[in-house]
């Protein structure tokens, strides 16, 4: 963890995510798209709707958490999704998930949000034990919808 640096992203470290980011949506099995994720995070930064976090693991990018807000009507609070973290497999193991969990928790509480909300598969052990193991806790009273309108 000693020589691992995050900082928050923007537009003009394209170079080093766009890489991150393709290897985190094969992982979920989608196709590799360089130029559709550029177009999309170039977007996002242009329009400020998200917040990206990128972890530098000895001079070499390793990894990066996607926070988006949304806000909760009950709770009448911001609420941060985070919709994307993912670490480089040769960096796995060297505390850089650890840091990148830290820093959005960080994020949430500088801006008075409620706190973090994620979702990840099932089937993903994995994940799920690192998600717990940082505090999250696994929802058991509410089922979610997805309604998709074009895929």
């Amino acid at each position: 963890m000693i020589n691992t640096q995050i900082i928050r992203a923007g537009i003009q470290h394209l170079d080093d995510i766009v890489p991150l980011f393709d290897g985190y949506r094969q992982f979920y099995r989608q196709p590799s798209d360089r130029e559709g994720i550029r177009r999309f995070l170039k977007t996002r930064f242009e329009q400020q709707d998200t917040v990206l976090y990128l972890a530098y693991h000895q001079a070499h990018p390793a990894g990066f958490a996607h926070l988006f807000p949304f806000f909760t009507s009950v709770g009448l609070k911001k609420h941060w999704i985070l919709n994307d973290l993912f670490v480089d497999e040769k960096f796995r193991s060297h505390g850089v998930g650890h840091l990148l969990i830290e820093v959005c928790k960080k994020h949430a509480i500088e801006t008075n949000a409620k706190g973090l909300f994620l979702q990840t598969e099932i089937k993903n052990q994995q994940a799920r034990k690192f998600y717990l193991h940082h505090g999250f806790k696994e929802d058991v009273e509410n089922v979610y919808c997805e309604w998709i309108a074009n895929d």
